[in-house]
């Protein structure tokens, strides 16, 4: 090797180390928690309320808000919200920045309650900012029409990719399900609000301590006794099942199995005792399981 490539070779080391250098440096100046690095955020920038002052008032406010929009039962007017109401989901929104000083001194269902009720809050301030998407036809193709997911035409990433400022670090809904799952598992899944049909309905209140473990309860037993359609006249018998379940599902360790045995262990059978029992759907005969599962198609679309 000649004194020209040595030289050559030199150069090129130190460049790449520069180069490696101003990555790194880039990396801790604009972190990938940064969310206006990431521009993921542009529907929520234009919150300007007042932050409001304590748990308690924060628990009316949000009570008032869901009583004032709501057009019959679990449902919103989406309409009326983004025209009249962001003002006051942004006081809602601003409180959750800092942690409560005394939050880890609650119990686990009132920390439970203030998860669940920040989740909702986020799907609520997400449609509310972004109806204007929601409503447009045709963007993108899948999901349905009118779906919270046609948001920055993000699909599911909806979930992960918007942040908002939650006890001091940026969260998105994925994040905050993470924190509620450690509390209580597989029951939030099929009972959060995530804005969409064939979803959990939302509360017509926020959640406190002594109500969250209803709410989540009453969400677990109406998609197994009441969304669930057992047919033992099909060949096999089929469990003909939400197509949100299946989505949860593959969060499950063991997938199918660990379905089923939710199903079996949460099966009213004053309500389905003449069709079959909750062991019906973990027996199997020859490799194949007696009851089948056929999961229906996602409702995707707004649930408005």
């Amino acid at each position: 090797m000649n004194v020209k490539s040595i030289i050559l070779l030199i150069i090129s080391a130190i460049l790449f180390s520069s180069c490696e250098f101003l990555d790194n440096d880039m990396e801790e100046k604009f972190s990938f928690e940064d969310p206006l690095f990431l521009g993921i955020n542009e529907v929520l920038v234009s919150c300007n309320g007042s932050r409001i002052a304590n748990q308690d008032v924060w628990t009316n406010e949000f009570d008032g808000l869901l009583n004032d929009y709501r057009i019959n039962g679990h449902k919103l007017n989406y309409s009326n919200l983004a025209r009249s109401g962001r003002e006051r989901l942004c006081g809602l929104v601003k409180f959750l920045e800092i942690k409560p000083a005394s939050f880890e001194s609650y119990s686990n269902n009132e920390k439970l309650a203030i998860w669940i009720n920040t989740y909702h809050l986020m799907m609520v301030n997400l449609i509310a900012e972004g109806y204007g998407q929601v409503n447009e036809p045709g963007k993108p193709q899948k999901p349905e029409f009118r779906s919270p997911l046609n948001i920055g035409n993000k699909g599911l990433k909806v979930f992960e990719e918007f942040k908002w400022l939650v006890f001091g670090a940026y969260r998105s809904l994925d994040q905050v399900e993470e924190e509620i799952d450690k509390l209580v598992g597989f029951k939030s899944k099929v009972s959060l609000y995530r804005g969409m049909v064939g979803f959990g309905p939302l509360p017509e209140q926020a959640l406190i301590a002594s109500n969250v473990h209803e709410y989540l309860n009453e969400g677990l037993y109406k998609i197994v006794n009441e969304s669930i359609f057992y047919d033992d006249l099909s060949s096999p018998p089929t469990a003909f099942v939400p197509g949100s379940l299946e989505l949860y599902m593959n969060d499950l360790s063991a997938k199918e199995a660990s379905l089923r045995k939710i199903l079996a262990e949460n099966l009213d059978q004053t309500v389905w005792g003449a069709v079959l029992s909750g062991n019906d759907l973990l027996i199997k005969e020859e490799g194949q399981y007696k009851w089948a599962l056929s999961f229906d198609p996602i409702n995707w679309q707004l649930a408005e």
